[in-house]
């Protein structure tokens, strides 16, 4: 810290500079995508598509996935079959504002999906207005261990007009995104 800088400038001088600075991040061989492509396929019958290779490398590289696109496309099987534990938007909302610190405790340390984000509504509960989901990222990102992985509907345009900037922000720091595209699978 030089003298002329305030410590807000310095606080944020080096946050600009470790945001430049590369995660080591194991590189991932394609024999290791197609290892996992098969167990996929042998453990769960997950048809592989060339749309989940990048998903997979990020995954096996640790990097938590955003995966989004429209419904019955295949997200939340795929996150589930890679072994994440899933939530949909209605087990969080269940836990209600007041009772969200039991589900941070239950949380801590593991990988999650938060599944479904923009089908959610706010939470109101005496008198307070918030919205869960947002809370919910925001703890996660900020104060808990485990990655977080997100599926939804929504692209990137929407989740910033239903969350804001700062969510979609801390999205986009805490997961890579893919767009899944197809037809609905879960049509006869």
């Amino acid at each position: 810290m030089n003298r002329k800088e305030t410590l807000q400038q310095t606080i944020a001088r080096l946050a600009a500079e470790a945001a430049r600075k590369p995660v080591s991040r194991p590189v991932v061989t394609d024999e290791q995508v197609a290892a996992r492509l098969e167990q996929l396929h042998q453990e769960h019958g997950y048809i592989p598509s060339g749309q989940i290779v990048e998903p997979i490398r990020d995954f096996l590289a640790g990097y938590a996935l955003l995966l989004s696109g429209k419904a019955g496309v295949g997200k939340t099987f795929l996150v589930r079959s890679l072994g994440v534990r899933i939530y949909t938007v209605d087990d969080v909302l269940s836990y209600g504002l007041r009772r969200l610190r039991t589900f941070f405790d239950w949380t801590d340390g593991h990988n999650i999906c938060i599944d479904d984000i923009g089908a959610e509504g706010v939470t109101h509960e005496y008198g307070a207005k918030d919205d869960v989901i947002k809370t919910v990222i925001a703890h996660r990102e900020g104060r808990q261990d485990g990655l977080t992985h997100v599926t939804t509907n929504l692209d990137s345009t929407a989740i910033r007009e239903r969350y804001g900037d700062r969510t979609l922000s801390r999205l986009l720091g805490m997961c890579k995104p893919h767009r899944m595209t197809g037809e609905n699978r879960r049509r006869a």
